[in-house]
């Protein structure tokens, strides 16, 4: 990953390193835990190569433990499978990518989503 992040730095093409999102819905699982392990290298790769990091396992596990604190079960609430973002985690990755990317709160706050066809 540091080869392709220099490669095109060295290109003047910036780069955002986008961590994947979580393995599962199961927040504390054994994949999700070893995710994060891969997201921690992303992460300092990113420091050593001074470019933009955006971690999309934050969101999905803020609201994810949010939801199971008040009563939920883990059951596709951000993904169509386990894995595989469905509109509600469409919708945290977009605004996450936005938010990371500088547009500022009230604007973010002011979309509208259409919904899917």
């Amino acid at each position: 990953m540091t080869q392709l992040v220099q490669a095109a730095q060295s290109r003047q093409i910036p780069v955002i390193l986008l961590s994947p999102i979580l393995v599962s819905e199961t927040v504390n699982s054994q994949d999700n835990r070893r995710l994060a392990e891969y997201v921690a290298v992303m992460q300092e790769i990113a420091i050593q190569q001074r470019c933009q990091f955006i971690n999309l396992t934050i969101p999905f596990r803020e609201v994810l433990l949010t939801y199971q604190r008040y009563g939920g079960q883990a059951q596709n609430l951000l993904t169509r499978d386990g894995i595989h973002p469905n509109s509600a985690g469409h919708q945290i990755i977009a605004y996450t990518l936005l938010k990371g990317w500088g547009i500022p709160e009230q604007r973010l706050q002011s979309l509208r989503l259409q919904p899917s066809r």
